[in-house]
């Protein structure tokens, strides 16, 4: 009876949304067995399928896919199913929570010791615990696309000499990314809400604050969202901005946002004149709570601006449309995030001014990838040139975490850019004199970088070295420098996996190619 009841009530959703949303949604007389090849495909809500197909379903948007198995399958088969196991719980007599209990352990909390592994004990269960094999966790976050690996900050697999402490934290970052996944994935399965109601409200609330953004700013607390028990209570702009991104991330509701005219009131956040009247005191005159829950909206406005876009061709125009912010100045929404990413802050170490760079190059690079016409603007307005600085000061404030992963995704957008663009002034513009030169700095540098950061401005070198025409660095400093990093991974090779130090080399090779114009990388 409960489930006859269940299905008649989604059956009255889906009947009722059909008439809202005709385009993503397929009537009942349309449904149809999909034709199956080893290619993903995306299924109707009505399709069926042949037995014996490969199905998945994307934990972002709910959507379902499915293909033919093949050969290839058997090791992302063996990932998935250590996944599910990895998301139930066992009591210590082997007898399997049910969903329900499941639910309850929402208030684990992880203890981590020494070597052990990670250990999840349920306060209200004490003789309950999880153990997580991170391998295999990061294994399988990291076939997310890059945006959203971006988006949860998915860290890198420490290295096999790293000291304990820098072990112990891994974990406990994944720990948090995997049970936000998890969060993530119980929502869509489980909620069933009017989302164009959703939309409604989000854009009400931005509305709301933009009118008087003071009185929200002194009453803003945001331990509010922490402390919370119920993550879907909006309790003040910033909780309405962290559920708004968790809507945004499917394509529909991102374009109904966009239709339902609440992109301009988003991009207007982060813009400092929105949070301070004209007339009225900078930001930094403001008392040091005030300053950082406007640093806090700015954040969590751009990480929705950037999943809202998030390299869909569709949106891409989206970047670069005019918007009236302060008192009638125009501009647009790559414009503002760039100047945001690239200003100077009083205190740059603070944790909301570092979730802001984080958030705006999160923004900044769904923008820019593959969206030439963006790349046009931003080479008009200077935007590039801007970027250059920053990276080149970034490469000399030294090398903590927050700088590093900003040089590093800097780096990541500098390639993708380079290989987007055919166009003379955007190639100009991306190997200007500050990109090489921070390129150069970082290689330079003898304060140690993880492997992985190494690589991947060894990488950017390779694509722009050959065209920096203007840097500090001569090409005999760069050709020093890149077999300086060569000998030393030689010494240390073993401690590395032997495919990875077999990929690493062949970068270092590259870049030394591209450096001297030929195909003479003295391959070892």
């Amino acid at each position: 009876m409960t489930v006859a009841i269940l299905a008649l009530g989604i059956l009255l959703i889906l009947q009722s949304d059909l008439h809202q949303r005709p385009s993503s949604f397929l009537s009942f007389s349309d449904a149809k067995e999909i034709i199956a090849t080893k290619e993903w495909q995306l299924l109707g809500v009505n399709d069926t399928v042949p037995a014996g197909l490969h199905l998945r379903m994307d934990m972002t948007t709910g959507e379902k896919w499915a293909k033919i198995m093949d050969d290839d399958d058997d090791e992302e088969d063996d990932d998935e199913q250590k996944e599910q196991e990895q998301n139930e719980l066992y009591y210590n007599d082997d007898t399997k929570i049910n969903s329900e209990r499941r639910k309850e352990s929402a208030s684990a909390v992880a203890v981590i010791e020494g070597d052990e592994a990670t250990k999840i004990q349920d306060s209200k269960h004490n003789s309950s615990e999880i153990k997580y094999d991170f391998d295999m966790m990061h294994r399988t976050l990291s076939k997310l696309p890059d945006e959203e690996k971006e988006s949860i900050g998915l860290p890198e697999l420490p290295q096999p000499n790293d000291d304990e402490s820098s072990k112990i934290s891994f974990q406990r970052s994944m720990v948090d990314i995997w049970k936000l996944r998890q969060e993530r994935l119980a929502r869509t399965s489980e909620s069933m809400v009017n989302f164009p109601e959703v939309l409604k409200a989000r854009i009400a609330s931005i509305e709301e604050y933009l009118k008087d953004p003071k009185t929200q700013l002194i009453s803003m607390n945001l331990e509010d969202d922490e402390s919370s028990s119920n993550g879907n209570v909006v309790t003040h702009i910033v909780s309405a901005l962290k559920d708004l991104e968790f809507q945004l991330t499917d394509l529909d509701l991102a374009r109904d946002f966009h239709t339902m005219g609440g992109w301009p009131f988003l991009v207007q956040l982060v813009s400092d004149e929105s949070h301070v009247p004209s007339g009225n005191k900078t930001i930094n005159e403001l008392s040091p709570n005030i300053q950082r829950n406007i640093r806090t909206v700015q954040a969590y406005a751009a990480w929705a601006i950037g999943t809202a876009v998030k390299n869909t061709e569709e949106f891409f125009s989206y970047s670069i449309e005019k918007i009236v912010v302060g008192d009638g100045q125009i501009t647009t929404p790559i414009e503002l995030l760039i100047d945001s990413f690239c200003k100077e802050y009083n205190d740059s170490n603070s944790l909301e001014i570092r979730t802001l760079l984080s958030k705006n190059i999160y923004a900044i690079g769904s923008i820019l990838r593959g969206n030439i016409p963006a790349q046009i603007r931003v080479v008009k307005t200077n935007g590039f040139d801007k970027l250059g600085k920053k990276y080149n000061e970034l490469s000399k404030e030294g090398f903590n975490s927050i700088n590093t992963k900003l040089i590093q995704r800097l780096a990541v957008l500098s390639i993708y850019i380079f290989e987007d663009s055919t166009d003379t002034n955007i190639v100009d513009a991306i190997t200007s004199s500050d990109f090489c030169d921070a390129t150069c700095g970082v290689l330079s540098s003898e304060n140690f970088l993880p492997v992985s950061v190494v690589e991947t401005v060894l990488k950017a070198f390779t694509v722009l070295g050959p065209h920096c025409q203007q840097s500090s660095c001569a090409v005999n400093d760069f050709q020093s420098i890149i077999e300086s990093i060569r000998s030393d991974w030689l010494k240390r090779k073993e401690d590395f996996d032997g495919d990875h130090f077999k990929e690493i080399l062949d970068v270092a090779n590259e870049a030394l190619k591209s450096i001297r114009g030929d195909e003479s990388g003295n391959e070892l």
